[in-house]
């Protein structure tokens, strides 16, 4: 299966980057995966929040569209523990050749954008920084991996 995180923002290394390289490398184990940066809309001070909102739903429609199961990371998504979302990316694995995350930029996303996407899914209900909330993302998922494939990463 591939897997791909699609995120706004720029190229900067970051107290995570690091640790986010790890989880990466280790998730090319089981999956093809990207994590893909989005260059932020320009000017995106100066716009008004709903139409920042629409321009970052376009950019990311522009580049996600068509490509399999399409999961926005959302505040108000549904919340998994680590089974379960293990349980869930394996019934994905059977589904779909393809999964893509979207991760928002600041302000979420557009209304009519979460509409389109086939689930949401919140990693908490506190806010995270988005660096921070990719790690804990890219983690979960090599979490969930190790777990389908019953490995001694997760322990219960």
């Amino acid at each position: 299966m591939k897997v791909e995180i699609y995120h706004i923002g720029k190229k900067q290394k970051n107290l995570y980057s690091d640790a986010e390289s790890e989880f990466e490398k280790r998730l090319k184990h089981y999956c093809q995966f990207d994590n893909i940066q989005i260059p932020p809309v320009k000017n995106a001070s100066s716009l008004p929040v709903s139409e920042l909102l629409k321009a970052e739903a376009l950019l990311f429609e522009s580049k996600i569209k068509g490509k399999g199961l399409v999961v926005l990371l959302d505040e108000n998504g549904k919340q998994y523990d680590s089974i379960t979302l293990s349980k869930k990316i394996g019934q994905f694995q059977m589904n779909t050749s393809k999964l893509v995350f979207v991760i928002g930029g600041a302000y979420g996303f557009d209304p009519e954008f979460k509409k389109q996407a086939d689930m949401r899914l919140s990693l908490s209900p506190m806010t995270l920084p988005h660096h921070l909330a990719r790690l804990v993302f890219i983690e979960q998922l090599y979490r969930a991996f190790t777990i389908l494939n019953n490995e001694s990463y997760h322990n219960e």
